[in-house]
């Protein structure tokens, strides 16, 4: 069998794009590109560092040495951004005036009823339940 070496990164997107309805934390599970997120070099907007990537297609990011935290809560560099084009979003308005406006398959940090870290798909959300942000650091009701 075929290892993940080799395949080349082309046909990685091709075959991770072919599944991406059934995998969390896909390709298409964007935010709109207005999102700020935190670096190492201070805040940015996704569409700082994909607006230049043609939709449906990934691109090399401008800046140099840029870290941001993933969904692991892990430090990693950011070498790439995708531009997901134009897809339907929804906006998700929480307590305090916090919003984020992803695609229905974006799937955001929440906690269960035992106070466990559950992913749900931003369609899933049922108003008042609580999304985690910024890694665990700050909590949010719906």
């Amino acid at each position: 069998g075929a290892t993940s070496n080799d395949i080349d990164w082309l046909n990685k997107v091709k075959a991770q794009a072919a599944a991406q309805k059934w995998i969390c934390h896909s390709i298409s599970n964007c935010v709109a590109g207005d999102t700020i997120i935190t670096t190492n070099q201070g805040l940015y907007k996704i569409e700082e560092l994909a607006s230049h990537a043609k939709a449906k297609k990934f691109a090399p990011i401008k800046q140099d040495e840029l870290y941001s935290r993933n969904k692991d809560g892990l430090v990693a560099k950011i070498t790439e951004a995708y531009n997901n084009g134009v897809e339907q979003t929804l906006k998700i308005q929480c307590v305090g005036g916090y919003e984020i406006q992803c695609t229905p398959r974006h799937r955001l940090a929440t906690l269960n009823s035992t106070g466990d870290k559950v992913w749900k798909r931003a369609d899933e959300l049922l108003p008042g339940e609580i999304v985690l942000g910024q890694k665990g650091r700050q909590l949010w009701n719906s």
